[in-house]
């Protein structure tokens, strides 16, 4: 039994889908000749273009959905793609230490991440994850490696993840994933209010959740008390069953 943060309230069981940041691996900082400047500098521009099409999308979607209240939701993640600072960062660096788009943008971002993750305010430790969830969708279209491969889940999965942007979590619930957990992430990060929103149960803060459980691997997601039971007995899934049945009248009584 994993002991993380309850991030979404209900109760999920189901065979678990880890993701691999497998696209995480793709970042090969190197440098470039001169002659490959200009390319490299192409290159990002593209897919932070790409990027910010991408959020606007899901936000279009998810306003049409739910409202404005939501979608709003996305807008910090455009205000970051377009902020001059982290564009102008990663081409400085591309140009002047002749470092490929991948290794320029990861140096950026972390740089950034960091910052905020160091202050005092949690809401603001948050943003910092904004910036790291920004950077990945940008490093998603230089690498050409899609965030979460939706097209392998076949049936109603729990999916297991080191971490998922609001983007991601919109995602898995138009696969009708069951729940999530993650390794990281918080009560008050966009991400767990989206699933609270969609009432998709969720646990994160969960620190090595990807590396203690197997693809297939039946688990519980208790998004009420925060844990995450793994290959759980039958007296286990039995109890929690019943629980499933009393938050099921529960709400259709509400």
């Amino acid at each position: 039994m994993l002991k993380g943060i309850a991030a979404s309230r209900g109760i999920a069981i189901g065979k678990a889908v880890v993701l691999e940041e497998a696209w995480d691996a793709c970042v090969l900082p190197r440098t470039v000749s001169i002659s490959e400047v200009k390319a490299e500098v192409t290159r990002f521009e593209a897919a932070l273009r790409m990027a910010e099409a991408d959020v606007r999308e899901t936000e279009h979607r998810l306003e049409q959905r739910m409202g404005r209240k939501y979608a709003h939701l996305f807008e910090a993640y455009a205000l970051i793609l377009q902020d001059p600072m982290l564009r102008d960062e990663v081409i400085r660096l591309i140009e002047r230490e002749r470092v490929n788009a991948e290794g320029a943008l990861s140096q950026v971002v972390e740089k950034l991440h960091r910052t905020f993750s160091e202050m005092e305010d949690a809401y603001l430790r948050d943003r910092g994850r904004d910036v790291l969830d920004a950077g990945r969708k940008i490093l998603e279209h230089l690498v050409g490696a899609p965030r979460i491969p939706l097209e392998q889940m076949t049936e109603a999965s729990i999916v297991i993840a080191h971490n998922l942007t609001p983007a991601d979590t919109v995602a898995l619930r138009e696969a009708h994933v069951l729940a999530f957990a993650t390794d990281i992430g918080g009560r008050d990060s966009h991400t767990a209010i989206l699933a609270q929103s969609l009432e998709i149960p969720a646990v994160v803060g969960l620190r090595d959740v990807t590396s203690r459980i197997k693809n297939g691997t039946l688990v519980i997601v208790d998004g009420n008390q925060g844990l995450v039971v793994v290959d759980p007995d039958a007296r286990t899934i039995e109890a929690y069953r019943r629980e499933q049945g009393v938050l099921v009248v529960r709400e259709k009584e509400l």
